[in-house]
């Protein structure tokens, strides 16, 4: 997998990527297989589809395990990520501001 932070999501891609993480998560599935499900579940075009699986992609929610295959992260794990570095950042930031007060 390569190294890069999460980003937060918007509501839209949290809600399909939310979905997606409870029905495959941890488990190989094409992307196809993706793109038509979250055409039928939530009622897009295809290419609007391919799109927010796409962008799942580059933001590190959904991880290429081959050639064909993709793996959606658990909530849990990608949660407790943005979570811990988010107040990584949130400690860092204010041990700055304290020492420039001093």
């Amino acid at each position: 997998m390569v190294n890069r932070k999460l980003r937060w999501l918007k509501k839209r891609e949290f809600v399909i990527y939310a979905h997606l993480a409870l029905r495959h998560g941890g488990t190989a599935v094409s992307a196809t297989d993706l793109v038509y499900e979250v055409k039928k579940t939530f009622g897009t075009t295809i290419r609007t589809a391919k799109n927010i699986v796409k962008r799942l992609m580059r933001a590190g929610y959904i991880v290429k395990v081959d050639a064909n295959n993709v793996r959606v992260r658990t909530l849990d794990d990608s949660l407790t990520e943005l979570v811990t570095s988010y107040v990584s950042k949130r400690r860092g930031r204010r041990k700055v501001n304290l020492a420039n007060r001093s």
